[in-house]
């Protein structure tokens, strides 16, 4: 075995073989996730992407790296770990069901957040990593037009939202904000000016991400590009209000373009409904949205120790469903101890990238940004893109240290943010 295992390691070609597997792995899985994961029996091809990714990152890993344990894992773990005590007191909710996720598919999604990450390592090219995902959501975005292309040249943005075939709406408009985020970035802080076409795909999901009809994708693209174009122009303040000008009014153009009258009765709808503003009728979604987040917290605090586990705010309160609120949600599925360590995975790296000097860097406020306010318009606990995201934040700013604030330390001197493990 050693013998064979010395082979390898001086194999070049076996490690090159391993290296672009990993790439192309990723590529593909990055791609299966909004295209197949969910669909009954298609989500298959998502496990089986996930299966190369993670055997060509492990005999990578093993042969050829020295292997480093970023203590911030510890984090997202511990959430799951946690996670198990409220739902074997209450929930009970171990195995998932049609419809309902179980303690163990956040058993899984961990898996797939370390894999992305030490993927993530081996690559070691941030650029090239924002790339490949970008190319990965891209594609879908092809198989979302190719698949709808009747509605999409007959430009149909009605009640029937595009979308539902691959999963719920509101998680494709999301999908399609993150291919937004990432083209707009690359095409900004281009390194030259030939990847200025990376603003292409940003049209391209901003055009396809309107008929999903999701009010969450329009405030999630806002967000993006107020966050993107600030970090680019933060140093020319005029341009960068001459810039949020014209992204208003491009904005309020295209919600009353008659296409788009689905899209601007929805805000209308919601406007009345929260401020009774406008002559709209009254959105039982808004209301939902309104209502649910309330109650998870009312419910929550019950039980704000150990939460009432996975699922725990669809049982308990009643109404059968999530709380279309990522906070309540897990503030009520998993106490405040929960609450605590799953923020803390998209905080800390945050916090961390104060102390960046690298433009790549630049892209954790920004998601960051993005996914503090998705969490007021779904539940992302348990969601793939979540934990990929996570396991971006912790490999853009895996060299970094917490900074000091008034002279107290966050980490011990004597040690790195790692702890070397040898194999």
């Amino acid at each position: 075995m050693k013998k064979l295992i010395a082979r390898l390691q001086n194999d070049k070609r076996f490690k090159k073989i391993c290296f672009y597997g990993i790439i192309a792995f990723l590529f593909l899985y990055s791609f299966s996730i909004p295209a197949f994961s969910g669909r009954s029996l298609w989500n298959i091809i998502s496990y089986i992407m996930m299966a190369g990714f993670a055997g060509f990152t492990i005999i990578y890993t093993f042969l050829y790296t020295k292997f480093i344990f970023n203590r911030w894992l510890i984090i997202p773990t511990c959430f799951v770990l946690f996670a198990f005590v409220g739902t074997a007191i209450f929930s009970h909710s171990f195995v998932g069901t049609k419809g309902k996720i179980g303690w163990t598919s956040l058993v899984l999604m961990l898996l797939t957040l370390v894999f992305f990450y030490y993927g993530f390592v081996v690559i070691n090219n941030k650029r090239l990593i924002f790339k490949i995902l970008l190319f990965a959501f891209l594609s879908f975005a092809f198989y979302f037009a190719f698949t709808y292309r009747s509605d999409i040249i007959h430009m149909k943005i009605t009640s029937a939202r595009l979308g539902g075939y691959f999963d719920n709406v509101n998680t494709i408009g999301f999908y399609f904000a993150i291919l937004y985020t990432l083209s707009l970035y690359l095409g900004l802080f281009f390194e030259r000016k030939i990847e200025l076409l990376y603003l292409v795909p940003s049209v391209i999901s901003l055009f396809l991400g309107l008929f999903t009809g999701s009010r969450a994708f329009l405030i999630a693209i806002v967000i993006g590009s107020i966050a993107v174009m600030y970090f680019r122009l933060r140093n020319k303040k005029i341009i960068f209000f001459l810039a949020l000008a014209c992204l208003i009014g491009l904005y309020f153009v295209l919600i009353n373009i008659p296409q788009l009258y689905f899209l601007k009765d929805q805000f209308d709808r919601t406007l009345y409904t929260l401020f009774g503003i406008g002559n709209s009728k009254v959105d039982t979604s808004t209301i939902q949205r309104a209502v649910w987040p309330g109650y998870g917290f009312y419910l929550g605090g019950r039980n704000l120790l150990f939460g009432y586990g996975v699922n725990g705010f669809s049982i308990y309160s009643g109404v059968g469903t999530y709380a279309h609120n990522n906070f309540a949600e897990v503030l009520c599925n998993f106490g405040i101890v929960g609450f605590a360590l799953f923020n803390a995975c998209f905080i800390i790296p945050l916090i961390l990238s104060f102390k960046a000097k690298e433009n790549e860097a630049l892209l954790v406020p920004v998601l960051f940004a993005i996914y503090f306010f998705r969490g007021f318009f779904g539940v992302t606990y348990y969601s793939k893109e979540a934990y990929l995201t996570i396991a971006l934040l912790l490999f853009l700013t895996k060299d970094l240290s917490l900074p000091t604030f008034s002279g107290i330390h966050f980490y011990r001197k004597d040690t790195e943010n790692y702890c070397e493990v040898k194999i």
